[in-house]
């Protein structure tokens, strides 16, 4: 049987490095046995969750990917 890999991605918004680090101690616990990784986001401007997400999803930067506010939305 074919094993199949799968990826799920958890995203805190709104919430400094150092807090979640301390804060989340299953998504912890999870990383230090290898069951999981943990990658600190550098942040593109606007510092706002619109772009942000679209970012993240895209891997673009705001300059291409064109959402620059939250109330943006694409169809």
């Amino acid at each position: 049987m074919k094993k199949s890999n799968k990826v799920i991605l958890v995203l805190s918004d709104a919430l400094r490095y150092d807090t979640a680090v301390a804060g989340m101690g299953f998504l912890g616990h999870l990383v230090e046995t290898q069951q999981a990784s943990l990658y600190k986001v550098i942040g593109e401007l606007p510092s706002m969750s619109r772009p942000m997400y679209e970012t993240v999803h895209t891997g673009l930067p705001v300059s291409q990917h064109g959402i620059l506010a939250n109330y943006i939305v694409r169809r």
